[in-house]
């Protein structure tokens, strides 16, 4: 059952919470995708990064300890995904879960989720709960089997906090799994990736570089500090601090490149070019075979990752002392 708000949030989580509750616009408009990984063959591409090519699921499951039974297990997850084919919905699906809870700091994406899980038969299953993970513990009543996220740490001021509470909440033989940005903070992409971007918008086509207004995207998306926090308080606060503490407090057993160096200052806001006929999706797989190879050859980072970790008996009595 979904926690009931007992108090006014202040100016600034209300504005996060506005955001974030109307799924529909968070990315963008309703009729045309503006978000990089809205697209397809981006998804196809992370998701044979996060998984070596493999079944993510699957894959996860290989870090589970031998001999832990995988039934009757406890998710969290942190952090509410919207639709019919989300990750939690995916895990309800494997049966090795007897209970999963999705927690999220906007209310009313909660009950919209809660309505659609409860109508496919998951009532028994997946719960809800409203959660400010920068003042909230993580729930620790029981211990964790399996704590998952997607796209929500890079909205957390609170790392250190979070990732104790984390540490502490996680059954011993328990996961942490994560897909996140971990990028520039605030978005404040680099120089070279600004250039690159460039360089490659100059070449493109206008067919693919039109946005929804008519007008055509011959920069990199580039914005200004008092653009991203007026837009939202919480976009990508600390992203780039996000790996240091879950290696500093978790013990990490694999982190994977996804990409998105490029591809997300490049196709925001017209993303939805390169699924428009078939020259523009081979033109949108050349792009990400590129930024793979930068990648890889090391000339340019990764800003986007996929990370499984365990519960760190050494690390848990850490101070967890906040920098100002």
């Amino acid at each position: 059952m979904l926690e009931k708000m007992t108090s006014t949030p202040p100016p600034e989580e209300d504005k996060v919470i506005r955001k974030w509750s109307d799924p529909s616009t968070a990315y963008g408009s309703k009729d045309f995708k503006e978000y990089w990984e809205l697209l397809s063959q981006v998804q196809k591409h992370e998701a044979l990064l996060m998984a070596e090519g493999q079944d993510i699921i699957r894959y996860v499951c290989r870090f589970f300890p031998p001999g832990k039974i995988l039934s009757q297990m406890n998710c969290l997850v942190i952090g509410c995904e919207f639709g019919t084919s989300t990750s939690a919905i995916a895990l309800a699906q494997t049966g090795m879960f007897g209970s999963i809870l999705i927690t999220d700091i906007a209310p009313d994406l909660l009950q919209q989720q809660q309505a659609i899980t409860d109508q496919a038969g998951m009532k028994d299953i997946i719960h809800y709960a409203k959660l400010n993970l920068n003042t909230d513990e993580i729930p620790h009543r029981i211990p964790w089997d399996l704590i998952f996220t997607s796209g929500t740490i890079h909205h957390i001021d609170r790392l250190e906090f979070l990732f104790q509470g984390i540490n502490r909440a996680l059954a011993q033989d328990g996961l942490f799994v994560m897909k996140e940005y971990v990028g520039p903070a605030r978005l404040q992409f680099t120089p070279r990736q600004v250039s690159l971007v460039n360089r490659i918008l100059d070449v493109l086509p206008d067919s693919v570089k039109t946005q929804r207004d008519g007008s055509v995207k011959r920069t990199c998306f580039q914005p200004s500090l008092a653009e991203i926090v007026a837009n939202d308080p919480s976009e990508a606060i600390r992203s780039h601090e996000i790996l240091d503490y879950a290696y500093r407090i978790l013990k990490v057993l694999t982190c994977n490149n996804t990409g998105g160096t490029l591809l997300h200052p490049l196709l925001h806001a017209i993303a939805g070019n390169f699924e428009q006929n078939e020259c523009s999706v081979h033109l949108l797989q050349l792009l990400i075979l590129m930024e793979q190879i930068l990648i890889e050859g090391g000339v340019i980072p990764s800003d986007y990752i996929f990370l499984i970790a365990t519960h760190s008996k050494e690390r848990e009595n850490l101070s967890g002392r906040e920098q100002p």
